[in-house]
């Protein structure tokens, strides 16, 4: 009975976690200047239910937000060509 209670709390912490959404460092692979638009490809990996190890799959459609501010009237962004 405690196996399965536990079974149940890590079943309940996965699926929380599965839906849990947060910041990662990637590389801007793409991006459209018309849209505003980039594909990144995050840096490092992750481990499956299995105890794969597997690379962050490439994400398309991410927004690129370039801070500017009154104060300051040139902002340098080097993106791939």
């Amino acid at each position: 009975m405690l196996q399965e209670f536990v079974e149940q709390v890590e079943k309940a912490a996965r699926s929380v976690m599965e839906e849990m959404h947060t910041a990662i460092p990637g590389k801007i692979t793409a991006f459209n200047v018309g849209t505003g638009f980039a594909t990144v490809k995050p840096y490092g990996t992750y481990t499956t239910d299995s105890g794969r190890k597997m690379a962050y799959p490439t994400v398309t459609e991410v927004p690129v937000i370039i801070p500017q501010s009154q104060a300051v009237s040139y902002t340098h962004l080097t993106l791939p060509t």
